[in-house]
């Protein structure tokens, strides 16, 4: 069964805050849509999540945080 995140465990996926969450998204054409979207929440796949971090962010000058 497939797992769903929603923004906060998509940013902890990403190491990043909301600000570069968003930034992100509105920049990239390759971030993935929401797989569902229940009032203002957004929940992606985790596939899909994993499927843009190894994929989706080869090559691109997004700087991350760090894991602390």
């Amino acid at each position: 069964m497939a797992k769903l995140l929603d923004k906060k465990e998509f940013m902890q996926r990403l190491h990043c805050g909301t600000t570069k969450f968003w930034q992100i998204s509105k920049q990239d054409p390759n971030f993935p849509e929401p797989h569902v979207t229940i009032g203002t929440t957004k929940l992606w796949l985790d596939e899909q999540v994993d499927d843009y971090i190894v994929n989706g962010l080869k090559g691109k000058e997004i700087i991350l945080k760090k894991a602390a």
